[in-house]
């Protein structure tokens, strides 16, 4: 009987499941989600029926609302475990090639030899983990923080802290590298 009941359920909200995959993909997420769509909606699913087992009729909020606040919350984390390793990808060699991070590395007392810091900075990007070659190639993009914590599920004052270790890293780095030529 519990199941026939669920059933329901599921059909009522279709349309509000559907909804949120939508609004959460319209919110910043770039890329064709409609490969994920029904695994999201599975989430979705999930969600309700975690709603569903554990709504307690108080009289504070109704089931819909309820519903809606759980589902919303487990479509975007899914979208962003989606989301994250197609960023990822797009941090490959060859994209860590194209753009210039010596800009974004400069510091007052660089050598005027372009070549050389630009082959330390390459060299030390692929020192870096995934997680901070992402936001560092973003930043580079001129992405928010706050679009980069969408991507990478960290908030914009950790994306910041990592943008500003990455920084001291990299200087410490230079400055071994020059007293090793010295």
């Amino acid at each position: 009987m519990e199941e026939n009941t669920f059933e329901k359920v599921v059909e009522d909200n279709r349309k509000m499941i559907y909804s949120i995959i939508n609004s959460v993909a319209s919110i910043g997420f770039k890329t064709d989600y409609s490969v994920f769509e029904d695994d999201l909606f599975q989430e979705g699913c999930i969600a309700l029926y975690n709603a569903f087992n554990s709504f307690k009729p108080d009289g504070s909020a109704k089931f819909s609302t309820y519903a809606y606040m759980l589902i919303r919350r487990r479509i975007i984390h899914k979208f962003r475990e989606f989301y994250r390793p197609i960023m990822y990808e797009s941090c490959s060699y060859d994209s860590v090639r194209e753009i210039d991070y010596l800009s974004y590395f400069k510091t007052p007392d660089m050598h005027d030899d372009e070549t050389e810091n630009y082959s330390h900075a390459v060299t030390f990007l692929n020192t870096l983990n995934d997680i901070d070659k992402a936001i560092v190639t973003m930043r580079k993009r001129k992405m928010s923080y706050k679009d980069i914590s969408k991507v990478i599920n960290l908030t914009p004052k950790q994306i910041d802290n990592r943008l500003c270790r990455i920084r001291r890293h990299y200087r410490a780095y230079l400055k071994e590298k020059t007293e090793q030529t010295s």
